[in-house]
C-alpha cells in the first residue's frame, strides 16, 4: 500500500474528508489530494502533521517512505503511546531510563532477554519489537497492517475498530466466496 493510499484509507476510517484533513493539518485540500493520489509525497514535517491529526504513529509509514522502523524506534512509540516516560518503562523493566534513552537511539544493542523485557513491560510481541515482523508467519502483508493501524489505536479506538470489523464481516458485500 502505497504512503497516498494509507493516507486516504485513514482518512476514511477517521472519517474526515479531505477538506477537513486539510484544515486539521493546516494546507490546502488540493495538497491532501495529490498525496493521496501519489501525485507528491509529503516532507517529514506534513506526515507528522498528518499522522497527528489521524491518531497514527508516523512510524506506520516508514515502511512506503523506503525507511525501515528499527527497535528503538518501535520501543519509543509505543513507549509515547502509552504515555510512559523513560524512566517509568525503566521502572516496570528494573533498569534505569537513561538505559531506556540509549535502547531508544540504538546506542545500545539488545539481547534477546531484554527484548523480551521490553515486550513484556509494553505489552506488544517480541518479534515486532525486535524485526517489525509478526510472530505468525500466515499474516498476509494487508493483516499486518492492519494489526499496526489497531496497536497505533487507543482501547477506545480498539473496541470501535472491533465492532466495524464484526459488521463488515457480516455485510455479503464483504464475506470472503468460498
Amino acid at each position: 500500500m502505497s504512503m497516498g493510499e494509507q493516507i486516504k484509507a485513514m482518512r476514511q476510517i477517521r472519517g474526515l474528508t479531505q477538506g477537513e484533513l486539510a484544515v486539521k493539518v493546516e494546507m490546502a485540500t488540493i495538497t491532501i489530494q495529490q498525496y493521496e493520489r501519489g501525485v507528491r509525497t509529503p516532507k517529514i514535517e506534513a506526515l507528522q502533521k498528518i499522522a497527528q491529526a489521524l491518531e497514527m504513529p508516523i512510524g506506520t509509514f516508514l515502511p512506503s517512505m523506503g525507511m525501515t522502523e528499527n527497535f528503538g524506534f518501535r520501543v519509543r512509540e509505543t513507549r509515547k503511546k502509552q504515555h510512559l516516560s523513560m524512566e517509568q518503562l525503566g521502572q516496570k523493566m528494573g533498569i534505569s531510563g537513561s538505559l531506556v534513552g540509549r535502547y531508544e537511539r540504538n546506542e545500545e544493542h539488545p539481547k534477546p532477554d531484554t527484548i523480551r523485557r521490553f515486550s513484556d513491560a509494553l505489552g506488544v510481541d517480541a518479534k515486532w519489537l525486535e524485526k517489525g515482523e509478526y510472530d505468525d508467519n500466515s499474516l498476509s502483508g494487508n493483516e499486518q497492517q492492519l494489526l499496526r493501524y489497531f496497536r497505533a489505536m487507543s482501547p477506545a479506538g480498539q473496541h470501535v475498530a472491533l465492532e466495524r470489523m464484526d459488521e463488515l464481516s457480516q455485510h455479503p458485500k464483504y464475506k470472503r466466496r468460498v
